[in-house]
C-alpha cells in the first residue's frame, strides 16, 4: 500500500494517541498520520540518544587519553627526579672519596637494605649482614647519612613511577576494552536497527488499521445489503397478498354471475313452460329478461376487468 511504501523510504519512528480530534472521530487516514508521526518522533528521539550515548563514550576514551597524557608527563618529571638523585649520590661519593669496594660503601648497603624494609623495595639481610648491623648501628657516617636521605628520594619517585605506569597500564586496557565491546558506530548500528524494527511495527500497524477499517466498511455494506434484501421480502410478501385478494374478488365475482345466470335461466323457462300467462305478461316477462341479461352481461365485464 502507499501509506506502507511512505513509512519504509521515510525510515524514520510511537504509541497511543487522542483518536478524537475537535470532538469527532478521526478518520482512518488520520490516524494513519498521527501514528506514523509518533513512530516517526520516537525513532528520531533512539538515534539522538544513541548519538549522545556515542559521543559520552567518546568524551570518555578521549578524558582518559589525556589522562594518559598527564601521566606520563608526569612519569617523565619522576624520572628526572630519579636521575637527579643519582646524580647526588655519585657526587656525594666523590666529595667524601669513598670508593665501590670500600667497607663504608658495603655498609651503607646493609643500611640501605634495613631502610627499605617495609616499603616493597628492600631486599632481606642475610646473617653476615644482620651480624655487621649490629656492629655499625649508631655509627652512621657524614657520607651513609647523605647518601641515605638520597636514596630516600630515590625510592619516593621510584614507586611513583610504578604507580604511573600501572595508571597508564589500566587507563589503556580500559579504552581497548571499550574499543572491543563498540566497534566504530556500533551504537549508531544497534540505533538504526532499533529504528528500523520500529518503523516495520509501524508498517504493520498501520496496515492492521486499513485492514480493519475494511472490515467495518464490508460489514456496513453487508448489513446495507440485508436490510435491502428484508425490504425486498416484504414487498414481495405485500404483492403476494394483494394477488391473492384479487384472486378471491374474482373468484366471488364469478360465482355472482353463474348465481344470477343459473336463476335467470331458470325464471326463463318457467315462463316459457307456464300457459297461463297473457300477451301483456309476455311483454312484461320480456322486458324483465333483457334487463336480467343486460345485468348478466355487466356482471361479465366486471369479471373480465378484475381479472385484468
Amino acid at each position: 500500500m502507499n501509506v506502507n511504501l511512505n513509512v519504509n523510504q521515510d525510515r524514520n519512528t510511537f504509541f497511543g494517541g487522542n483518536l478524537f480530534q475537535n470532538g469527532n472521530q478521526m478518520t482512518v487516514q488520520e490516524r494513519m498520520a498521527q501514528k506514523r508521526q509518533l513512530y516517526v518522533k520516537q525513532a528520531g528521539k533512539m538515534v539522538k540518544d544513541a548519538d549522545a550515548a556515542e559521543r559520552k563514550i567518546d568524551k570518555s576514551i578521549d578524558d582518559a587519553r589525556n589522562q594518559v597524557k598527564e601521566t606520563v608527563e608526569l612519569l617523565g618529571e619522576y624520572h628526572k627526579k630519579i636521575g637527579e638523585a643519582d646524580d647526588k649520590l655519585a657526587q656525594a661519593k666523590e666529595e667524601f672519596k669513598v670508593e665501590d669496594d670500600s667497607q663504608e660503601q658495603k655498609d651503607l648497603e646493609i643500611l640501605l637494605k634495613v631502610q627499605r624494609q617495609g616499603t616493597g623495595l628492600g631486599e632481606s639481610l642475610t646473617k653476615e649482614e644482620m651480624q655487621r648491623y649490629e656492629e655499625i648501628k649508631g655509627q652512621t657516617t657524614d657520607y651513609q647519612k647523605a647518601a641515605l636521605d638520597l636514596y630516600k628520594e630515590r625510592d619516593h619517585y621510584t614507586k611513583q613511577v610504578g604507580k604511573a605506569e600501572l595508571k597508564i597500564q589500566a587507563i589503556n586496557q580500559a579504552i581497548r576494552q571499550i574499543k572491543i565491546d563498540r566497534p566504530a558506530s556500533q551504537v549508531m548500528l544497534d540505533a538504526q536497527r532499533n529504528k528500523e524494527d520500529l518503523m516495520e511495527a509501524a508498517s504493520k500497524e498501520i496496515q492492521g488499521m486499513l485492514i480493519e477499517d475494511a472490515k467495518d466498511k464490508i460489514d456496513e455494506k453487508a448489513e446495507e445489503i440485508q436490510e435491502a434484501a428484508e425490504k425486498r421480502e416484504e414487498k414481495k410478501e405485500e404483492l403476494e397478498e394483494r394477488l391473492e385478494a384479487v384472486k378471491e374478488d374474482k373468484e366471488e365475482s364469478e360465482e355472482a354471475v353463474e348465481s344470477a345466470a343459473e336463476s335467470a335461466k331458470e325464471a326463463a323457462k318457467q315462463i316459457i313452460d307456464s300457459d297461463a300467462l297473457n300477451t301483456s305478461v309476455d311483454e312484461e316477462v320480456k322486458k324483465k329478461l333483457e334487463e336480467l341479461q343486460k345485468q348478466l352481461e355487466e356482471l361479465k365485464g366486471i369479471v373480465v376487468d378484475t381479472s385484468v
